[in-house]
């Protein structure tokens, strides 16, 4: 490489550093955690505060009605109010334990599925409630105030709860939650009508959700082997990604022995899977816009040979394909046996949302893969390459999501100004997520621009070996 092309690599990578670290110390500056969300209270004094009893774990009351969503939501406040109670005494440990054991032993169980298609991103709000009273509760126990804080997360869960159970609509104010938690703690009917259409979108939410992402690297994977005239690697992928179906079954089993299902233990084991797949996916994603860049593309489009795929990078595609299904495959299990265990679900409504969600990644599979295949063949290989640098940057919000979630990471770093954003797609309103996304954006880019000098070069040599021929 000349000197003149070291000095604009240099120049080039200095500016997106820069860029990087600039808008980094951006995010943070203005993060206050919860500043834009309005909330409603209830008052707990200490000196006259009554706990709500702890539930019994399972799938029915003590009177042994099945639960309903307000069930939960009120056992859920039992958990949080002991929290309370326990902090009122300055045992801040068992205080956090409560907390724990609202989120992990409750919520992630029995609510969380089924909050994931509430509008307003209902999950991901309730989510940070709970890790904001956790990091608090453990930074600063005596000044924190822990009474507000689950008191307004309290409201929050009944107020999903009650739109779940058909007894709000989904529009309705947190406010409206109070009532679950002010009438002696009587639950309003609920509406089946309305709970068949809640299992409805449950199942197709949580099908096209963990589903979508997996399938999109196994059709960019396969779509890349079939144009780079290895169809026959295809048949691989196919199979390491039934295996990874298979295989879901069996570590959702084992996660639900060894860890309980829900639990740190578990975010941790996705959060980790998570980043495992983002290593794998930019390596992938790396090596195909390799074969669009310099010689390695003249000799593609020439005939000389066809794009070569080692025996490690035929490893390396398989296995990617594989890590995508199994960690989205084993979550999904979790979700389906989470959300649907309890009495009062219809197996027609359940089993429709997955047919249609099914249907709808059939079709988007066949889409992707056969109208990929008739686009010419250089931009399917740069299509793919990117495509799957996207998925990178995803996943890396989502292990992050894990990783906070298991208490790795502490606290939330929130982002008052980032009103939109799509927890589907792994972007999250939270320096946590964004900053590394940022980085592996940035690296994506950098990769990027260094193929299309490539490139550049290339054609420029090209240019001057022929007119130098002619002269």
């Amino acid at each position: 490489m000349s000197h003149s092309h070291q000095r604009k690599s240099f120049f080039i990578l200095v500016l997106m550093a820069a860029v990087t670290t600039l808008t980094g110390i951006c995010l943070l500056l203005p993060a206050q955690a919860f500043a834009h969300e309005s909330r409603a209270t209830i008052g707990t004094e200490k000196d006259n505060f009554t706990p709500m009893p702890i539930c019994e774990k399972g799938v029915h009351n003590a009177d042994g009605t099945p639960r309903t969503y307000q069930d939960y939501a009120l056992c859920m406040a039992g958990e949080l109010d002991h929290s309370l109670e326990a902090y009122h005494k300055k045992d801040y440990d068992k205080a956090y334990e409560y907390i724990n054991e609202a989120y992990f032993g409750w919520y992630e169980n029995n609510l969380e599925p089924q909050s994931m298609r509430l509008a307003g991103n209902r999950k991901i709000k309730m989510e940070r409630r709970f890790s904001v009273a956790k990091k608090e509760l453990k930074d600063d126990p005596e000044n924190c105030d822990l009474d507000k804080k689950l008191t307004e997360l309290k409201i929050g869960l009944a107020r999903d709860a009650m739109v779940l159970d058909g007894v709000l609509q989904d529009g309705a104010p947190e406010s409206a939650g109070k009532a679950l938690l002010e009438k002696n703690h009587v639950k309003e009917k609920v509406d089946q009508s309305r709970l068949n259409w809640v299992d409805f979108g449950t199942s197709l939410t949580l099908l096209l959700r963990e589903g979508l992402e997996a399938m999109l690297v196994v059709v960019a994977i396969v779509l890349y082997l079939v144009k780079a005239e290895h169809k026959k690697l295809a048949k691989y992928v196919y199979w390491g990604a039934g295996a990874a179906v298979i295989l879901s079954f069996l570590l959702a089993w084992l996660m639900k022995i060894l860890v309980g299902g829900a639990s740190q233990a578990s975010e941790l084991i996705e959060g980790i899977t998570m980043f495992a797949a983002v290593a794998m996916l930019f390596y992938v994603s790396n090596w195909m816009l390799s074969k669009t860049s310099g010689k390695n593309w003249a000799d593609y489009i020439q005939g000389m040979v066809k794009t070569s795929v080692s025996r490690g990078a035929a490893f390396a595609l398989i296995f990617a394909a594989f890590l995508a299904v199994i960690r989205e495959g084993a979550e999904l299990v979790l979700f389906y046996t989470a959300a649907f265990s309890g009495e009062g679900h219809n197996p027609w409504w359940i089993g429709a949302g997955f047919a249609v969600g099914v249907i709808v990644l059939a079709i988007i599979f066949v889409i992707f893969r056969f109208g990929g295949a008739r686009l010419p063949v250089r931009p399917i290989f740069f299509a793919t390459s990117i495509l799957l640098f996207i998925m990178c940057i995803s996943f890396v919000g989502k292990g992050v999501q894990e990783l906070r979630e298991a208490d790795v990471i502490q606290g939330v770093t929130n982002l008052p100004w980032m009103k939109y954003y799509m927890p589907e797609l792994g972007i999250f309103p939270q320096a946590e997520t964004l900053l590394p996304q940022m980085i592996l954006l940035v690296a994506s880019v950098w990769l990027i621009i260094a193929h299309w000098n490539n490139n550049r070069r290339y054609n420029k040599q090209v240019k001057a070996d022929t007119e130098n021929t002619k002269e």
